[in-house]
């Protein structure tokens, strides 16, 4: 919701619990319209390891969402995703305890770190 209060073109999320999706809906709709500068969200319920990334300019939020087996597959995900439609991706990571495993990925430079955040960016084409 917060991500909806600015003007992003559309919002996706990726939510792998069906009950934590449901909530999700719910919190889209009861979120109200007036508060919203992008009403173009949806949420669907995926392993986001094997999402299909949207192409386009992208910005990937992460609240520590999984451990390193499933970080690799994520990274690897955006890695196929960025050689089919090389842009610019924003990974905005919270809590980043594997951010290592985007540190290490090629395609991927951290522009910015702290105990509680690290932010990584592609190359610009």
């Amino acid at each position: 919701m917060v991500a909806s209060r600015y003007s992003f073109k559309k919002i996706v999320g990726v939510e792998y619990s069906e009950h934590l999706n449901e909530i999700a809906q719910i919190n889209i709709l009861n979120f109200p319209d007036t508060e919203k500068k992008c009403k173009n969200i949806e949420v669907f319920c995926a392993d986001a390891s094997q999402f299909d990334i949207p192409a386009g300019p992208l910005v990937i939020f992460l609240f520590n969402p999984f451990r390193e087996q499933v970080m690799n597959l994520v990274v690897k995900n955006v890695l196929t995703s960025y050689q089919q439609n090389p842009r610019q991706i924003f990974v905005i990571y919270f809590t980043p305890v594997c951010a290592n495993i985007w540190r290490n990925a090629s395609f991927m430079t951290q522009i910015e770190t702290s105990k509680w955040i690290a932010i990584f960016t592609t190359q610009t084409y």
